[in-house]
């Protein structure tokens, strides 16, 4: 679960090929990919730009219609609650 997450920053290299794949899915074009500095190192893009409000492997590519952002403090608040969810279901039996 911690890899899907990114928390390791040697993650940085697999979560730049990731977003290579999702940029590959759409047919728009990539106005800006703002990046955490870690992976900031691994993306080759040619509108990339590092983003100091980002933590070091999260990342937010913005579309003309659209954005697509990966942030790790969201994803952490998304298991904390399904934890709590978990633990209050468990706990009525």
């Amino acid at each position: 679960m911690l890899e899907f997450l990114y928390i390791d920053p040697k993650n940085a290299e697999f979560v730049s090929k990731k977003i290579e794949e999702i940029i590959g899915e759409f047919s728009e074009e990539v106005l800006t990919i703002e990046l955490g500095e870690e992976l900031f190192k691994f993306v080759d893009h040619k509108n990339k730009k590092k983003n100091p409000e980002l933590g070091v492997n999260d990342f937010r590519i913005n579309f003309d219609m659209f954005s697509i952002e990966s942030r790790i403090k969201e994803k952490i608040q998304l298991i904390r609650e399904e934890v709590e969810r978990a633990v209050k279901k468990s706990s009525k039996i």
